[in-house]
């Protein structure tokens, strides 16, 4: 969260560099310049990515949690989701302090659809992991 806080925080010429240099070393790979329309379509999805990435991890940290502390199936998968969906809400409300960053209800849509993601691959894999156990217990 303090990372997601963080990249947030940071206004919106310090958000496009950073987004702008990564785009740049990618499209480096291929000698494609970024300030082409093809170029800016990318840097378009990779910062796309980067909201639905975040959340992805975030969801997946809070369903670890939610397990160590005893939860399983759809609980985790309920919680992780609305912890995480809240918090992409309250992000988009701070860039509504920052100079030159702009809330967006689709920010807020790709960041739940990162958590969502996050918290079924989690919560698939925590089902796997059990009924593994639970075989080898026979």
């Amino acid at each position: 969260m303090l990372v997601i806080y963080w990249f947030s925080a940071q206004n919106g010429e310090q958000s496009g560099d950073m987004s702008e240099g990564l785009l740049s070393w990618i499209l480096s790979w291929f000698s494609v310049s970024v300030h082409t329309e093809f170029g800016a379509f990318l840097h378009f999805v990779i910062r796309k990515l980067a909201h639905f990435s975040e959340y992805f991890i975030l969801a997946l940290l809070i369903a670890n949690v939610c397990v160590q502390w005893g939860q399983r199936g759809w609980k985790v998968l309920v919680i992780a989701l609305a912890a995480s969906a809240l918090y992409a809400v309250s992000d988009e409300w701070h860039q509504s302090f920052v100079g030159g960053r702009t809330p967006k209800l689709a920010d807020v849509g790709i960041d739940s659809l990162g958590a969502l993601c996050g918290a079924l691959l989690y919560v698939g894999f925590d089902r796997i992991r059990k009924h593994k156990h639970e075989r080898e217990d026979v």
